[in-house]
């Protein structure tokens, strides 16, 4: 009895917690890290135990997914997930240089399709959710949805997940220049642009295209009167 990771016994304690919140507490254990349900309760609208035995098969690079099902006492109470270190040198999307910048939200857009032609819908990502290491990871998928109403086929749901992740890294963009100190009306001006994109471009291209010469989100606003 207790905790199993797949069929393995697993000690979960307070010494190795590294995140936590409503929906559940997340711990390190060896390389992976571990979420799980408050008092072994599914909180409402987060995935059950079938939907996470299918994420489980899914493979994405930057969109972290269930690795392995955890139960506690032979019931679903949780799931693990590759374990992701913060980079200081890379905390802020805005001071990533732009080459990085391009292939990490190109790595976002390649996965929200495979997520997309495999029916999930992105539901509840916020840059609390995101992680900046080697490159930006999206890194709970607890509130994500199996869609399997023929109205919103795999085209649809990538339309929306894509604009679900534009939404993500403009609010990310923002907040980042805001603690970088850009000031309220350069915000203004910055949130102009963003909102410009045409919605059959890719953020990874608007990007490039909007960065142009520019090496960071920060410099770009720092040098060009906008």
């Amino acid at each position: 009895m207790g905790y199993k990771l797949e069929n393995k016994d697993i000690r979960i304690n307070n010494i190795n917690l590294i995140g936590y919140g409503v929906k559940g507490n997340v711990y390190k254990y060896r390389r992976e890290a571990i979420k799980i349900f408050p008092n072994g309760v599914i909180p409402e609208g987060v995935i059950d135990k079938e939907s996470c035995e299918v994420l489980k098969k899914i493979s994405t690079q930057a969109i972290l997914l269930p690795r392995k099902t955890a139960t506690y006492n032979q019931q679903f109470a949780g799931y693990s997930l590759k374990l992701v270190h913060k980079n200081p040198a890379h905390g802020n999307i805005v001071t990533m240089r732009k080459d990085d910048l391009i292939d990490s939200v190109s790595t976002l857009e390649n996965d929200i399709s495979i997520l997309s032609n495999n029916r999930v819908l992105l539901d509840g990502i916020t840059p609390n959710n995101v992680l900046i290491s080697d490159q930006i990871y999206i890194t709970d998928p607890s509130r994500y949805t199996l869609v399997y109403d023929d109205r919103l086929n795999a085209s649809r749901l990538l339309t929306f997940n894509q604009f679900q992740l534009y939404l993500l890294l403009c609010e990310m963009i923002t907040s980042g220049l805001k603690k970088c100190g850009v000031n309220g009306a350069e915000l203004k001006k910055v949130r102009r642009v963003l909102n410009e994109k045409d919605d059959d471009v890719l953020p990874s291209e608007y990007f490039d295209s909007l960065l142009d010469s520019h090496s960071t989100f920060k410099s770009y606003v720092k040098k060009r009167s906008l």
